[in-house]
């Protein structure tokens, strides 16, 4: 049983991550003028991480062009778990 709740899991961070690089902006610029933008990337960065009392659009739009690698790794290391 927690196997599958912890594969449900990581398939739920796995859609968040796809979301969040289908919706990501170019620019910091880009990313401030679209509200509809902001409102995709902040559910599924709290999906996939924790929520934040404000949210900083400089770290958001960082974390999207650069750290999605990071939750992929955590996610390998969570799968490679499921398989021991």
């Amino acid at each position: 049983m927690e196997k599958l709740i912890l594969s449900d899991k990581l398939d739920s961070l796995q859609r968040c991550l796809a979301r969040i690089e289908e919706r990501r902006a170019d620019t910091l610029e880009a990313l401030l003028a679209d509200r509809d933008r902001q409102d995709i990337l902040s559910l599924n960065l709290t999906r996939a991480v924790h929520s934040y009392r404000a949210i900083d659009w400089a770290i958001v739009h960082g974390i999207t062009l650069d750290r999605l690698d990071d939750f992929r790794a955590f996610a390998a290391a969570m799968d490679g778990l499921l398989e021991e």
